[in-house]
């Protein structure tokens, strides 16, 4: 009864995501390392022959000097060429950036990209579940899980109205829709 009274209950809902890492660079400054994410349709749907993809989501560049750049994107893509289990897109990509100035006010600049992807991916639409003395977790997956690599470059216009060109390479990972529930007993070994 005790244990009972002192379960935590945690619910957890994801929308279909797709994640990126890599290596940024920008004219006249050091690499930096690339991460971001957002919510993307191709990443939500069950059709291996889904024609595009559109996503909204953020981004962080950080490099040594800590000249970080925070910003926005939306972007869009049409998979050119597809099979079974991996597809390759080309797309577009437009940014807002905020990026710090000497004094550490955060200035704005934007910045348009092209971008190809190649990805490795397959589609679920399943529950699961999971159960130890301590605890347990059930929830369920719809949508397209993947891994990938992608590559894009394009123009960046700075805050100081100066325009430098970008690229950035990484991977990718997708992530299907996903809700659920863990329940567990703090405290129980």
């Amino acid at each position: 009864m005790i244990s009972s009274a002192l379960a935590g209950c945690v619910p957890y809902a994801l929308p279909p995501l797709k994640a990126e890492l890599g290596g940024a660079t920008l004219t006249g400054q050091k690499p930096a390392l690339h991460a971001g994410g957002g919510a993307h349709l191709a990443s939500g749907v069950l059709d291996k022959q889904q024609a595009f993809d559109v996503g909204v989501g953020g981004f962080v560049e950080v490099d040594e000097d800590s000249g970080n750049t925070a910003a926005a994107y939306v972007d869009t893509a049409v998979f050119v060429e597809r099979d079974h289990q991996t597809r390759t897109s080309l797309g577009v990509r437009g940014e807002v950036r905020w990026t710090a100035d000497a004094e550490g006010v955060q200035r704005r600049g934007y910045g348009a990209k092209l971008r190809v992807e190649r990805e490795m991916f397959g589609t679920t639409n399943k529950g699961y579940s999971e159960s130890a003395r301590c605890g347990a977790f059930a929830g369920a997956a719809r949508g397209t899980g993947g891994i990938g690599v992608f590559a894009e470059a394009g123009p960046v216009w700075m805050p100081e109205q100066r325009t430098a060109f970008s690229a950035t390479a990484g991977i990718t990972l997708r992530v299907p829709s996903t809700i659920g529930i863990i329940v567990a007993i703090p405290g129980c070994r």
